[in-house]
């Protein structure tokens, strides 16, 4: 399971142990929008891993 953190959404996707697309959505940075992806996550069986992605710049200033 990935996620890309964002300011006002997050965007999920589930992906099977042979990387296939189980399916993608994006949820509201707010606590319906959690709860909904947890739901979501949740409802795509076992999770064996989650990534995260950001867009946020590096503290250390590299790109």
């Amino acid at each position: 399971m990935e996620w890309s953190c964002h300011k006002n959404t997050h965007y999920a996707a589930a992906v099977d142990d042979h990387g296939r697309l189980l399916g993608h959505r994006e949820f509201p940075a707010n606590d319906r929008g959690y709860a909904d992806l947890l739901s979501w996550v949740q409802g795509h069986g076992d999770v064996a891993a989650i990534g995260v992605g950001s867009r946020a710049p590096d503290p250390s200033g590299r790109p």
